[in-house]
């Protein structure tokens, strides 16, 4: 059943702007308007901070991968800037293990939803080990980069240490410094 419209409203008391879902005082709006902004920049640097910390105690290139380095095993990935670039990943090619990898080379490949990327080679040496649950579950980059999406593992190169990084790597901050701004 269809209902005629109602008489119209009366007017309210001064300074109250009639909305068809809320009835608030633009003071009131104003003050909830504020509380929102607050809100979201308080998200938005908790989102920060939160980065920052999966970013810690890794390196970057400036194609996107990371690596993090415990003795003389390095694991490499791609930064969730990367994996929110290419949007869903669909598959990845790796190294296998015990094949040897160049520093700066292109070791594999991330084919997403809109793009096929090489993946370069942060660190020099024989790969160790892959994650193997990326051949059937490739959205682990998209949804935990720093974590259960981590892609290879390699043994540095036998020349050792910084000799087995490419050159350029960046730190968390100029990693940070490059992708502001961008996209």
């Amino acid at each position: 059943m269809v209902y005629p419209p109602g008489p119209p409203l009366p007017p309210g008391p001064p300074g109250w702007q009639y909305n068809p879902t809320l009835n608030t005082p633009p003071a009131v709006v104003g003050q909830l308007q504020a509380q929102a902004a607050v809100a979201q920049q308080a998200a938005a640097e908790a989102s920060l901070a939160a980065r920052r910390q999966r970013m810690a105690g890794r390196w970057f290139t400036p194609e996107h991968g990371w690596l993090s380095i415990s003795g003389e095993i390095a694991t490499v990935g791609l930064t969730d800037y990367a994996a929110q670039g290419l949007g869903d990943i669909l598959h990845v090619s790796l190294p296998v293990a015990g094949a040897a990898v160049t520093a700066g080379d292109p070791c594999g490949q991330v084919e997403s939803a809109k793009a096929i990327s090489d993946l370069y080679a942060p660190a020099g040496g024989e790969v160790t080990e892959v994650n193997a649950e990326l051949a059937t579950s490739p959205h682990l980059i998209n949804a935990d980069p720093y974590g259960a999406g981590w892609m290879y593992r390699v043994r540095l190169a036998a020349s050792g240490g910084e000799a087995a990084l490419r050159p350029g790597l960046l730190s968390p901050s100029e990693y940070e410094e490059l992708t502001k701004g961008v996209g």
